[in-house]
């Protein structure tokens, strides 16, 4: 009796069949997949995603598609949205008693990342990381003292009239682009097939204003087997 084994090493969870041959037979190797799930090389992930997150300013809001092919590589387009008090306000910004919220600033970012997916040995999670350009949108606040401000204004005036004097500040947003580099880390739980969690960690670095945060996000769509 020869007993034949064959090691073979597919970077994801996999075990090998040894087989046992009468003398003189051919040699037969046999290999099975212990975890058929984790093996993307054979198959295509997309899944859309909403979430949310903090950032070291603000808050943020997010939404993403995601698609993984061959090899564990693939790709992402990712819109974020953070949103921060801008630090601009006058002190005596309220002192019209008709402001309500605070003044905000806004970092829109749209990226384009390509993406190297991580296996583990579970079925219901895997790793990834992303890189990739974007364009960057940052829309900062920026006041004006009103000149017909009156801070007593005559109930008997014209109600028109009062609308354009009775804030202190105009508010207004400033847009400026520009060009950034997006970077992720991220791990993905899969509940099951068609829903899972995701937790990134990510930064934008750019010319005008970079972004630093977490974000969690709900996926739906192809996530698993």
């Amino acid at each position: 009796m020869i007993i034949i084994g064959v090691l073979f090493f597919s970077g994801c969870a996999s075990s090998t069949l040894f087989t046992t041959v009468p003398e003189g037979a051919s040699d037969i190797i046999t290999v099975s997949q212990a975890s058929p799930g984790q093996d993307f090389t054979r198959r295509t992930i997309s899944q859309f995603g909403i979430g949310s997150g903090i950032c070291l300013r603000g808050m943020l809001f997010g939404l993403n598609y995601t698609f993984i092919g061959s090899k564990n590589w693939g790709g992402s387009i990712r819109y974020k949205s953070n949103i921060f008090k801008s630090n601009d306000v006058p002190s005596d910004y309220y002192d019209d008693g008709y402001r309500v919220f605070s003044p905000k600033d806004y970092v829109n970012i749209l990226s384009f990342n390509l993406l190297k997916g991580f296996t583990t040995s579970a079925r219901s999670s895997r790793f990834g990381i992303e890189a990739g350009p974007s364009w960057v949108n940052y829309s900062k606040a920026e006041f004006e003292l009103n000149p017909n401000y009156d801070p007593n204004p005559d109930p008997t005036v014209n109600w028109i009239y009062q609308i354009g004097t009775k804030y202190k500040y105009y508010k207004d947003h400033v847009r400026s682009n520009t060009i950034g580099l997006s970077l992720m880390a991220k791990l993905e739980y899969l509940f099951v097939p068609y829903a899972g969690m995701e937790i990134a960690l990510f930064t934008n670095i750019n010319s005008i204003r970079s972004v630093t945060g977490i974000c969690i996000s709900f996926n739906f769509g192809d996530v698993r087997d």
